[in-house]
């Protein structure tokens, strides 16, 4: 794995908001990577997270148009969180010190926890990812925040790389838009950013793209018969706190097991080992 940055990758990422690493994983580690998502998300068969199954029945009951949402949303990838709290395989490779140091050293922060890992699987002609921000999804309250986006399959504008609006998360905009079949809503809450060229990040299988919570992003549509694996893990800076009024209540509580979302209020700590373990620490031994 490629871990050591420069300091003029550091200062990039922070200037930009997103970083890319073509050889990120070698090839030994990324047959790894490789395996271990597709055993764990083989095993999560039809379930998006390992504590409830969803419910095709309950998606059909919804009024017309919150259906063709989901049903659209379905298309965009195949999504499967938590992978790390059903494989052991998966644990060992996102809750991995050298990848939290990455995103400690990119934020300068002393230490950070894991939020979420997610496979994100563009399957053939799957459709595009309408531009939005992570930020405003996630319920935390620290800008602080990395996503690791390691492809698993070569990434081109072909079949839905990544592509960015720079600097855009200097602005930690709270005005987002859902990743629906209107690729410009997040255009029409921050006007700021509509005539702002994307930036296309293709990288190799192996290679990985790092960017901050609060950048502006998408993908464009898997236009081939193939399928575009990627692997996304999240850290957050350890002390974050719950910025949702209840957990219950939170939009993406249907995430979380019953037990968190009993727990947790505003203004708690997110800092239970259980669900959000303390990946690497700078005062660590």
């Amino acid at each position: 794995m490629h871990t050591q940055l420069t300091a003029d990758q550091v200062a990039s990422y922070r200037e930009q908001g997103f970083l890319v690493i073509d050889r990120f994983l070698d090839a030994t580690e990324l047959e790894e990577w490789r395996a271990a998502v597709d055993e764990a998300v083989a095993e999560r068969a039809d379930t998006r997270v390992p504590h409830r199954r969803d419910r095709p029945d309950a998606v059909a009951a919804l009024p017309a148009e919150q259906r063709a949402g989901y049903e659209y949303y379905d298309k965009v990838f195949t999504q499967k969180l938590f992978l790390w709290r059903s494989s052991e395989r998966v644990r060992r490779l996102v809750l991995d010190g050298d990848l939290a140091r990455i995103a400690a050293e990119l934020e300068g922060v002393d230490a950070v926890r894991i939020w979420q890992d997610q496979a994100l699987i563009k399957e053939p002609w799957g459709h595009p990812t309408a531009f939005h921000i992570d930020g405003p999804i996630f319920a935390f309250d620290t800008p602080h925040c990395v996503s690791f986006w390691v492809a698993l399959d070569d990434a081109t504008p072909h079949n839905g790389c990544l592509a960015y609006i720079p600097g855009s998360h200097s602005e930690q905009s709270m005005r987002n838009a859902s990743i629906g079949n209107d690729l410009g809503a997040l255009f029409r809450e921050n006007p700021q950013w509509a005539d702002t060229p994307p930036v296309f990040c293709p990288v190799p299988a192996g290679g990985a793209v790092i960017h901050n919570g609060f950048i502006a992003h998408g993908a464009g549509a898997n236009m081939t018969p193939h399928r575009r694996r990627a692997m996304s893990v999240v850290f957050m800076a350890d002390g974050a706190t719950f910025d949702r009024d209840d957990g219950a209540t939170w939009a993406g509580s249907w995430t979380w097991t019953r037990d968190q979302r009993e727990r947790y209020h505003r203004g708690d700590r997110l800092d239970d080992d259980e669900f959000f373990p303390l990946v690497y620490s700078r005062s660590a031994p």
